[in-house]
């Protein structure tokens, strides 16, 4: 049973009894009218509940910041699935969601009541989302993207699919533009480039509907913008359950940051062709190379021959092993993406468009040697 108000919002909501208040203990939160602050288990958002069930989702743990100590973390007790575990509300609405991290978004102030009856004023000190600064661009077709509900303010979504997923699917999100079917998230992207080219944000993160398939570790990136390199890999492995890439592969090449992110890089060559850091061998991808050849009639490796009229010259690359993420799950600063003129994205997207099923897939090993 819910309390009186579904979601903790921080303008809303700001007065706390916290019985036995104490740091890095799990402790109960009530709101003035006695409900538990509380979670569900998958879902990502915070309210309240009537009573403590025993689960640990009643329960939270105050963590007080290392450099001021004015300044408090809040994060549920027991380990969630998805790993969002920090209360923040970023969003212009102040509704309170879970984040991935101790960051500028998860920031809060807690201050005792001079009544001494363990009531406590908690107000939300964390930055607010900007997406001049920061845009989140997912391409969506079939997935589930009620994760993106708490990214709200920064997110766009492309849906590719017929259903209105705003009634369908119950979305709460604002920003839902839809397009033709085309062209898989490749042609999303650059739809999104040529169409904001001179209003871009200063940091875009480029993602699929559901990036967890390919990345269970992606919000930390997300979380942690202001902590990415200026192109940053947000792909891990394109399907685990499938062993693609092999385990080894993964476990021999990924990076590992000390703020939760996860990402592998692996280098291919203009065959498409992984080679480091193991040569292995992915037979969608062999049929893929011979029927791109047999479509086009070339024997020329197939990302020359892919990037050959948009203005990549051939010389340039010739014999080049690329970097290559799974998925096309990257993170980027907009003076990368400006180095490319507009006219260089309308040539890539009129190539992407003249054999989809093919050049779907090639795109998608091609846009860290695009920007770099």
């Amino acid at each position: 049973m819910a309390g009186l108000y579904t979601k903790y919002n921080c303008s809303r909501d700001i007065l706390f009894h916290i019985c036995d208040f104490g740091i890095n203990i799990p402790v109960n939160i009530k709101n003035i009218c006695g409900f538990f602050l509380s979670v569900p288990y998958y879902e990502n958002y915070v309210d309240f509940y009537s009573h403590d069930d025993g689960s640990n989702k009643q329960k939270w743990i105050i963590e007080q910041d290392e450099v001021d100590e004015n300044i408090y973390y809040i994060k549920n007790a027991f380990i969630r699935p998805n790993f969002d575990i920090y209360l923040g509300a970023p969003n212009a609405n102040d509704d309170v969601y879970l984040y991935t991290s101790k960051t500028k978004y998860t920031k809060w102030t807690i201050t005792k009541e001079k009544t001494g009856d363990n009531k406590y004023k908690i107000e939300y000190a964390g930055e607010k989302f900007d997406k001049n600064k920061h845009q989140i661009i997912i391409a969506r077709y079939e997935e589930d993207i009620q994760w993106t509900e708490s990214y709200n303010d920064i997110v766009l979504v492309y849906n590719k699919e017929d259903y209105q997923i705003r009634k369908h699917f119950n979305i709460k999100v604002d920003n839902i533009i839809k397009l033709p079917n085309i062209g898989r998230e490749g042609e999303t992207y650059l739809h999104h480039i040529i169409e904001n080219y001179n209003n871009l944000a200063e940091r875009i993160t480029f993602l699929q509907g559901n990036p967890f398939e390919h990345n269970k570790t992606v919000l930390f990136g997300i979380d942690n913008d202001n902590k990415l390199l200026d192109i940053q890999s947000l792909g891990h492995y394109y399907l685990e359950n499938q062993n693609i890439p092999p385990l080894n592969v993964i476990q021999d090449g990924q990076t590992i940051t000390d703020f939760g992110l996860k990402y592998l890089i692996q280098k291919i060559d203009l065959n498409l062709i992984s080679r480091f850091p193991h040569e292995f061998e992915n037979v969608s991808i062999l049929h893929l190379i011979d029927h791109y050849k047999n479509f086009y009639n070339t024997s020329e490796d197939v990302i020359s021959h892919f990037l050959s009229n948009i203005g990549i010259q051939k010389e340039i690359i010739k014999g080049m092993l690329l970097d290559f993420t799974y998925s096309a799950l990257f993170s980027i600063k907009r003076e990368i993406i400006i180095a490319n003129d507009k006219d260089f994205y309308i040539k890539l997207r009129n190539r992407l468009l003249e054999k989809i099923d093919y050049n779907g897939y090639i795109l998608e090993r091609c846009w860290l040697l695009i920007f770099q």
